[in-house]
């Protein structure tokens, strides 16, 4: 487990998830102040933290969520955020947690700002994958029953690179499959004085859902000259069989 501090921190300049060093639910916008400051062509290690486990459907305690499942290691400043009074609301915001805002030091609008994932570490062994409240590919159909529907997966011991899972609660059979972090999240601040919610993309950047930014591969946006690398180490949640 990757704890704020801890594993490998491979670039000289460091941003842990703390609640001073993130939004959960909303993103960036210009009157948010940046937690780091940097110069283009810099390279960053940042932690992040997964929503799953910390949302109020949930129950908003990562350890009581992941412990009634066999799991013993949760991540602290999962944990923190959790327990703290953030003001969040459910179904007004977002459920995404998210690392920054980081200032690109001689940066002006209209420039183009790449960013170069160079490393993505799950900070955790297992992952969740949820179906909730009519959202998704598939709204008509899933969840079946309950408002939220959790699926576990935990990385291959033998094979980290791969991870398996099983076909749902209950179910004995599984399914092993190959893993690819990839930045959920990666934009701009828009430039409004109101924080946009952290699900629709738009011009800014916001949400992906596929894996389009792994390892090695570039993305841009605006603004910012130079081509910041970072390393990123996504929470990757879900439970060790």
């Amino acid at each position: 487990m990757l704890d704020p501090g801890e594993g490998p921190i491979r670039s000289d300049l460091y941003l842990p998830s703390t609640l001073d060093h993130l939004l959960w639910g909303r993103l960036s916008s210009r009157a948010d102040s940046p937690v780091l400051s940097i110069d283009a062509g810099s390279e960053v290690t940042i932690d992040t933290i997964s929503h799953e486990g910390i949302l109020e459907d949930q129950g908003r305690d990562p350890k009581s969520f992941f412990g009634s499942h066999g799991v013993d290691e949760v991540l602290s400043d999962a944990i923190a955020l959790a327990a703290s009074e953030y003001p969040r609301a459910m179904g007004a915001d977002g459920p995404h947690v998210v690392t920054g805002p980081i200032e690109i030091r001689s940066a002006h609008p209209g420039d183009v700002l790449a960013m170069t994932v160079v490393e993505a570490l799950p900070r955790v062994p297992y992952g969740v994958v949820s179906n909730r409240h009519g959202k998704g590919a598939l709204p008509q159909e899933y969840p079946h029953g309950a408002d939220v529907f959790s699926v576990f997966a935990s990385l291959d011991e033998i094979d980290p690179t791969r991870a398996r899972m099983s076909f749902g609660p209950g179910d004995t059979r599984t399914a092993s499959f190959p893993i690819a972090p990839f930045l959920g999240i990666m934009g701009v601040a828009v430039d409004a004085d109101v924080r946009p919610h952290s699900v629709p993309p738009g011009t800014h950047g916001a949400t992906s859902t596929s894996t389009c930014s792994p390892r090695g591969r570039r993305s841009t946006s605006h603004p910012g000259p130079g081509s910041p690398r970072l390393h990123r180490r996504p929470a990757l949640r879900a439970r060790r069989r």
